[in-house]
């Protein structure tokens, strides 16, 4: 039989080109055997284990492929827009699948930071919330899939802090986990003369913007760096 694998377009994950990416990747995961992205992080192949239904195991390499996304996401410099795997065809196995999708959003980005590819895979299997909380990472998904930074954000923070309960709860958070987040996370001094953390900072920025801003600026403020800090809060304090 053909090996049996397949193959996803990838987008969301831009801004790295992986240097020395020759070797597939072993997973530990009852369905998948391998799996491999290429050099601009535009394809995704997954190779299955021997006698693995894909119709039938559909949801369990799902949940598995969304939690490697989810840690992908967190990679230093990756450009996070609009982070999707859309499975566009199956090799092998009793059938050959096409999926035909319209893409949406395609931003281009001028350069891309060169990286070894081992580094880049470092952490593929950490543990997340996504497995576990699957529909918690439904809801986050659906936010990342806003294509204007400053509405993800926004929704993101707003998201995560409620899971604290409030936003002084959540404040309080960063203010006692400062050192577990540095050096991305940093404090800003307010208009009142108060240290504020930089998320928190952002919010409020945006959030009491006076009337004659353009709102356009205020995607300035909002970078691939605060949103993957929001979502590592928000996956740590999930995994609490």
């Amino acid at each position: 039989m053909d090996e049996h694998y397949l193959k996803y377009d990838v987008e969301g994950l831009k801004g790295i080109h992986l240097d020395n990416n020759e070797k597939r990747i072993d997973v530990n995961n009852p369905y998948i055997k391998e799996i491999y992205l290429n050099d601009d992080l535009s394809e995704l192949y997954v190779y299955l284990k021997e006698g693995v239904d894909c119709k039938n195991s559909k949801e369990q390499i799902d949940r598995y492929l969304n939690g490697v996304l989810f840690n992908f996401l967190l990679k230093d410099a990756v450009v996070i827009a609009c982070p999707k795997l859309l499975l566009r065809q199956e090799y092998g196995g009793n059938q050959l699948l096409e999926r035909n999708t319209v893409f949406v959003r395609n931003d281009p980005v001028i350069t891309n930071l060169h990286i070894q590819s081992n580094v880049f895979y470092d952490g593929l299997e950490k543990e997340n919330f996504v497995q576990k909380s699957f529909i918690e990472w439904q809801v986050v998904f659906s936010i990342l899939q806003n294509p204007d930074p400053v509405i993800v954000f926004l929704l993101l923070y707003d998201y995560t802090k409620e899971k604290k309960g409030s936003q002084k709860k959540f404040v309080e958070y960063l203010q006692n986990n400062k050192e577990k987040y540095e050096p991305d996370l940093t404090f800003q001094i307010d208009d009142w003369g108060n240290p504020v953390d930089i998320l928190t900072y952002t919010r409020n920025r945006i959030g009491h913007c006076k009337k004659d801003v353009d709102y356009a600026k205020l995607g300035d403020t909002v970078s691939s760096g605060k949103i993957r800090l929001l979502l590592r809060i928000l996956n740590d304090i999930i995994m609490e």
